[in-house]
């Protein structure tokens, strides 16, 4: 009976760590900035998206990188604090320049790390153990947790506005003019040539 309680444990344990984990990736793999798209005027934001984008954004990387270092913790016998946050900060960097660029690509490594660190627990039972854990995450310089969140929030406003800029620049590169623009260009096109 001990051993189908303790199987249903661990179960429920898993179900919920693989949904935190699919929480993570869901909403890092994707640029976070509602985009009207239209085929009459340049991709654009409202003042709505753009609010709701930067007042998220702090807590998006909170989570992440809270579930990240939690996670990486608990499987990394041989890493200091700082190399630990060091990872959990690259990935979430590296999932959110790949998020705008490659959504695909940012997919995979949004999904594929915190996978193989819970095969790792799963199939190794590599975990540190409960005192490691402790001391780990006591040893975390919480001021350089800081300098990381605050350096991600940057990070993730300068990619969003250059891959906003971008799509804007694509659209007008694609041949589409603005209304008031196109109208413009069309009367100067016409000037010398009425009969």
């Amino acid at each position: 009976m001990a051993a189908l309680l303790d199987v249903a444990v661990l179960g429920i344990g898993l179900a919920v760590m693989a949904t935190v984990l699919w929480v993570v990736y869901r909403t890092m793999d994707h640029a976070r900035l509602p985009v009207i798209r239209s085929e009459a005027h340049p991709p654009r934001a409202t003042w709505a998206g753009v609010a709701r984008y930067i007042l998220l954004t702090p807590v998006l990387v909170s989570f992440w990188l809270f579930v990240l270092l939690l996670l990486i913790t608990a499987v990394a016998r041989e890493r200091n604090p700082e190399q630990i946050l060091a990872a959990a900060c690259a990935v979430i960097a590296g999932a959110r320049l790949l998020a705008h660029v490659r959504t695909e690509i940012s997919q995979e490594l949004a999904k594929t790390i915190p996978i193989v660190i819970l095969g790792v627990i799963l199939i190794g039972g590599q975990l540190v153990g409960v005192e490691a854990f402790e001391r780990t995450i006591d040893a975390i310089p919480w001021d350089l947790v800081n300098a990381y969140w605050v350096g991600l929030i940057i990070w993730d406003l300068l990619l969003t506005s250059l891959w906003f800029w971008y799509q804007r620049r694509s659209w007008l590169g694609a041949g589409h003019t603005p209304g008031r623009l196109r109208r413009v260009i069309a009367r100067w096109r016409r000037v010398g040539y009425s009969g």
